[in-house]
Formats: C-alpha cells, structure tokens, sequence
C-alpha cells in the first residue's frame, strides 16, 4: 500500500470519528478532496441513524408486560384487591425513580416548586380515589381505592416522564 494512500485513508477514518464535518472524497490514486458537507444533507447524515427514544417511551415499554399481568389478574376474579395494589406498588416504584431523574435536571427552585406539586397531587389523588371507592366497603372498595391509586399514580409517572424527556 502506498504512504499516500495510507495517509487519505488514515485522514478519512479521523474525520468521521470527528463528526464527519469533512468528508474525504478519492478521485484518483491516493489523491484527495476534502469538501464542506452541511450538516443537514443526506450526504452528511451517518450510515446507521441513531433511534432516540424517550424516558417516557421506554418506561412504557418497560411497563407494558406488568401492566398486561395486572390486566389478566383482574380479569380473572381471583385476589383482585392484591392485583390492584401490585399494581399500585409497581406503578409507584416507577414514579419514584423518574421523580428523582427529573430533580436531577432541575434547579433548586425547580426542585422545590415540584415538591409543592408532588404533594398537591398526592393529596388529589388520595381524594379521587375515596370518591371513586365511597359507594363500595369491604374488599370491592379497596380494589376499586387501589385501582384509582394505581391510575392516578400511572399518569404522573408518565407525566413526569415527560417532563424529563423536556429538561
């Protein structure tokens, strides 16, 4: 291998590690041209293209085999009122994780306006879910209490998600 094309071919491997701003274009033996590529045509863009995916994306999926185990749970009449707090605490496990990525982003005023939020919500969603299980006692109500729980606390998981995939 000649010392030149050795040299364009080193060249053109560092200017692709480097963000391919230049792309390196061989026109004859172990001559080159280096051109401006924008950033923003196909000819720049990378072979394999990156997927992004966000926070609240992927936590779907990730909850989406859970959230089908709850569903045939429920449906199958059997320990409903345990299905609905699984349900709750898996959910809730979820909130906590994502509430503590999104304070991590966020300045200390931030942080402290969504404490006064997180508190607020709880309190609405504690409310909800006794209107929501009034009319029932005994393990019907508590089903239905953890069921709105669970909900209520679904939501402002993805909810915060989607705050974090925007900070």
């Amino acid at each position: 291998m000649s010392k030149k094309l050795f040299i364009s071919m080193l060249l053109a491997i560092s200017l692709v590690s480097c963000g391919g701003k230049y792309k390196v274009v061989i026109q004859k033996e172990g001559e080159e041209k280096k051109t401006e590529a924008a950033a923003t045509t196909q000819a720049a863009a990378p072979a394999v293209q990156e997927v992004k995916t966000s926070y609240q994306q992927e936590l779907l999926a990730k909850m989406r085999p859970f959230d089908k185990n709850v569903k045939a749970d429920l449906n199958s009449g059997v320990d409903m009122s345990g299905t609905a707090y699984r349900s709750l605490e898996g959910w809730d496990a979820e909130l906590n994780k994502v509430y503590k990525l999104l304070k991590g982003k966020l300045s200390s005023s931030e942080q402290e306006q969504l404490k006064i939020e997180q508190r607020q919500w709880i309190k609405e969603r504690d409310r909800k879910a006794e209107e929501d299980s009034a009319e029932l006692g005994g393990t019907d109500g508590a089903m239905v209490y953890n069921m709105s729980l669970s909900e209520e606390t679904r939501n402002r998981t993805l909810e915060l998600a989607k705050m974090y995939d925007e900070k």
